[in-house]
């Protein structure tokens, strides 16, 4: 399986994509394998946070490896609500893999209750989603969210601190 992810990632690159995402939102597998939820198992990718995310940090370094500085790397990773990773240990997962990705996206909730990701902005505030908007990890990749947390672009705008 991290033969095709890598594969993929350098298809996308020769092809002239500039960024490759390690998508994992919307209870995809990669965020399967990050889900106390879901992964159940008791070998060396269940358990602990470090464990589950392994699979994961294995493919970002494949990935990594094979495409170097030629692409920008992503990671779409969800965030509660529906049966999945709960804000704390998505802020670990940011810890682990941090090193490895440029650019962090990341939703509120699961493809369960993907209204939640979803709302338009006409009708929802921005940053309505709960409780996960609230809390940023400090990361040196750059971020993308429905909710508040800002961008590289933003993050030198005197409106946004903390990061």
């Amino acid at each position: 399986m991290r033969a095709d992810w890598v594969r993929a990632a350098v298809a996308c690159v020769d092809a002239g994509y500039d960024i490759v995402y390690a998508y994992g939102a919307h209870t995809y597998l990669l965020g399967q394998f990050l889900s106390p939820f879901y992964n159940r198992r008791t070998d060396a990718d269940g358990g602990s946070l470090e464990n589950r995310a392994r699979l994961w940090l294995e493919i970002l370094g494949d990935i990594r490896a094979a495409v170097g500085d030629r692409a920008a790397i992503a990671v779409r990773v969800g965030v509660g609500l529906a049966p999945g990773v709960e804000t704390d240990e998505v802020l670990g997962f940011v810890r682990l893999a941090d090193d490895l990705v440029d650019l962090w996206d990341v939703n509120v909730g699961a493809i369960s209750d993907w209204s939640a990701d979803a709302g338009p902005s006409r009708l929802y505030r921005s940053g309505y989603q709960p409780g996960a908007c609230a809390r940023r990890p400090r990361s040196r990749s750059s971020a993308s969210a429905v909710s508040p947390i800002p961008t590289r672009w933003q993050r030198s705008s005197p409106q946004v601190s903390g990061i």
